[in-house]
């Protein structure tokens, strides 16, 4: 007799070969996060919060605190005491440096694991591996989870997706005292994700999304919800009972605490138990639909009355500080999505259909809906801030696998068929440009993908689906290996090995935002000014309107220095609007395109692509044989002279000059009137000013020495 096959082991509910996959994925999300960007990538926040690790580290305690900012003061308030907690229960076994550039890729496995978990729930097993693949190899998932990238959204998601995961699983399950202990933990971690970041809202928010949706989706559906309402109070709150543990075991600094005292409570907490009591009592109603109206009438009277406050908060989703300003993020284009997401972006807006067409579905339906709870407002934050690109991935790639399962199974053949030959055209096209041996590993998976179709008539699905991942996989290594916006080349590293040899390190440095950071970071000395979310403070104020304008500087502190490059163009625009001046006040960055050759002069020629307006700047020569420049708008055969160019080793001011000035450097850019007599251009390009002496000027960044105070 023989032995029938031995059936695949089952180890949490989950066969080998799943097992299998899932840990050969961690192993290459642990490589990527590794590997991708190179060590010197870290950010301007992760430079700042390894200076509180650091300094823990050094003086044996645990606080938030960083010491260097605010010279000799100090600044406390930066997040809670558990967004410091893993690299302060890892430092002394690996060290601070490696224990701080593991943490955010220990979160980032975290998150793999739960969407895992969550997917497979919410959905399949297939559609969960294929999201944990395509998370893995994102660029957009990559930009907080790479070693060393240490923010906050990568610290709270484990627990919003921990929260969802058994917040489903208390809705769905048939005994009261599983609903209650599962929505219990479901509410309780939610509440706990307060200790790890002040933009915890966010989690609070998803979550209660969540479970209204499926409430109300059943409650429609005519489904008995009496014993999930019932839970979902519990959820709600349990949630509310660890918000306030969680205010008792850290400190709520800034947005967090404002949403805490001022929000939550009346605008969150009894709102949702009021929903869910009222369902509650309607739940044996015959025509619910109806019924939804009175809460729908209650909700607009709310936001009518309330609505100053509301759209404060929705202004900033949570990030609001308690004076009432926002944080200003970076606003996000179709540009930035394009890049986060590169190719599979279209196939997410096809998947948009797969997703849609199972909202009736009796079995799975409900699900759907109650994903929705992330997939709104996460989507809206991620329209208004570019940090917010991360959590969008978790969406945005899952509508990718749930079109990738739906041709796996034969369901989406046709639409796909156009979509596959136009992809393998782009991918091949595209790397062909960028190096010869990315052309040549395409050519090779595009004639396999080929010839094992002409093998087998199923496994040219898995060949094509292989091609879009390795596509992505080379998308991501190109855009992760080409972006410098975080590194710190050798020219300004040079300028702070100076710093380091030839100052006290009690000294203090004056710097705006994008160099605070880097000055505590690399030299360990003071910071003027306080940052990190202390953009509203009178400080920052101040030392932005002396960059702003040629006034004098009134600081009386010691050693003080002031450092200026370049780069710092790009904090004008912020600074304008805290200051005030008229919205007419702006910058733009110039491309080259070209050098110009005349019998009178030579000079080069440069487009402002945003407007669209082209610039020239030209060398002439006189007849004593100076050289001097000259700078003129063109338009058409029109040729408006601008008043004034500022160069690193010379300036010239025509006086018949429209206002406006060109900054000449690495960077090129077109400056109007209020700028061009501003300190911090004068300081850029080397200048002399009152009480202040140059000490080091070298590849674009000029330091200057305080000498006199009032």
């Amino acid at each position: 007799m023989k032995k029938g096959r031995k059936k695949n082991q089952k180890i949490l509910g989950l066969n080998q070969n799943i097992w299998l996959i899932i840990i050969l994925i961690v192993f290459l999300a642990l490589f990527i996060f590794l590997r991708l960007p190179t060590p010197d990538y870290w950010g301007s926040d992760a430079l700042f919060h390894h200076v509180v690790v650091e300094n823990n580290a050094r003086m044996g305690k645990f606080v938030s605190e960083n010491p260097l900012a605010v010279c000799y003061q100090g600044i406390q308030g930066i997040h809670p005491l558990g967004y410091y907690v893993v690299p302060h229960v890892l430092w002394p076994f690996l060290g601070v440096n490696t224990a701080f550039y593991v943490t955010p890729v220990l979160f980032g496995l975290a998150i793999l694991i739960l969407v895992f978990l969550l997917y497979r729930r919410l959905f399949c097993k297939k559609t969960a591996v294929l999201t944990l693949l395509l998370l893995t190899i994102s660029y957009a998932f990559l930009t907080r989870t790479f070693a060393g990238s240490y923010r906050g959204d990568t610290f709270v998601l484990p627990f919003m997706l921990a929260s969802l995961l058994f917040g489903i699983m208390y809705l769905e399950t048939k005994s009261f005292k599983r609903k209650a202990i599962y929505a219990a933990i479901c509410g309780g971690i939610s509440g706990l994700s307060a200790t790890m970041w002040n933009g915890y809202p966010l989690v609070i928010f998803v979550v209660l999304i969540s479970i209204a949706l499926y409430l109300l989706y059943t409650y429609v559906k005519g489904e008995t919800i009496k014993h999930n309402a019932n839970a979902s109070a519990i959820a709600v709150l349990s949630q509310g009972l660890f918000l306030v543990i969680a205010r008792l075991l850290t400190p709520f600094y800034a947005k967090g605490l404002n949403f805490f005292e001022n929000y939550y409570l009346y605008f969150i907490l009894l709102p949702f138990l009021a929903l869910i009591a009222y369902i509650y009592l309607t739940d044996k109603t015959k025509k619910r639909a109806k019924m939804l109206i009175i809460p729908a009438i209650l909700a607009i009277l709310l936001a009518i009355l309330k609505w100053n406050v509301i759209k404060t908060f929705l202004s900033g989703f949570g990030s609001v500080t308690r004076e009432g300003m926002q944080v200003s993020e970076l606003t996000v284009s179709l540009a930035n999505y394009w890049n986060a997401y590169w190719i599979l972006i279209t196939l997410a807006i096809l998947g948009i259909f797969s997703y849609l067409k199972m909202f009736n579905d009796k079995k799975v339906g409900a699900r759907y809906v109650y994903y929705l709870g992330y997939m709104i407002p996460i989507a809206y934050v991620a329209f208004t801030a570019r940090r917010f690109l991360f959590l969008s991935s978790l969406f945005m790639l899952l509508l990718v696998a749930l079109f990738l399962r739906d041709y796996l199974n034969g369901k989406s053949q046709p639409v796909f068929k156009m979509y596959l030959y136009l992809l393998v055209l782009y991918i091949a096209l595209y790397f062909s440009i960028l190096s010869l041996y990315y052309m040549i590993a395409m050519i090779i998976l595009v004639l396999a993908m080929f010839l094992t179709i002409k093998w087998h008539k199923q496994a040219h699905k898995f060949i094509v689906i292989l091609i879009l991942l390795f596509g992505m996989t080379l998308y991501t290594v190109h855009i992760a290996e080409s972006s410098e916006d975080f590194t710190v080349q050798p020219p300004k590293m040079a300028a702070f090995d100076w710093i380091k040899e030839n100052t006290y390190p009690s000294s203090c440095f004056i710097t705006t935002q994008m160099n605070i950071q880097q000055v505590m970071h690399y030299t360990g000395r003071h910071a003027f000014l306080p940052s990190l979310g202390g953009l509203s403070g009178k400080r920052y104020q101040d030392i932005m309107y002396y960059y702003l304008t040629n006034s004098t500087l009134t600081s009386k502190t010691e050693n003080l220095y002031i450092m200026a490059t370049i780069q710092d163009l790009v904090t004008f625009g912020s600074s304008v609007r805290i200051l005030g001046y008229s919205t007419n006040a702006s910058i733009s960055f110039l491309k080259p395109t070209t050098f110009i050759i005349d019998e009178n002069y030579t000079g080069m020629e440069f487009v402002d692509v945003e407007n669209n307006i082209t610039y020239q700047v030209r060398e002439y020569t006189n007849d004593d044989n100076v050289t001097y420049l000259r700078a003129f708008v063109i338009d058409g055969d029109n040729e408006i002279p601008l008043s004034k160019v500022i160069t690193e080793d010379r300036n010239y001011i025509d006086p018949e000059g429209e206002p406006g000035c060109i900054l000449r450097s690495n960077t090129i850019a077109y400056l109007d009137d209020v700028y061009c007599n501003s300190n911090l251009i004068k300081m850029i390009s080397g200048q002399p000013l009152p009480g202040l002496e140059l000490v080091y000027a070298k590849y674009g960044v000029n330091i200057y020495k305080v000498t006199t105070s009032p």
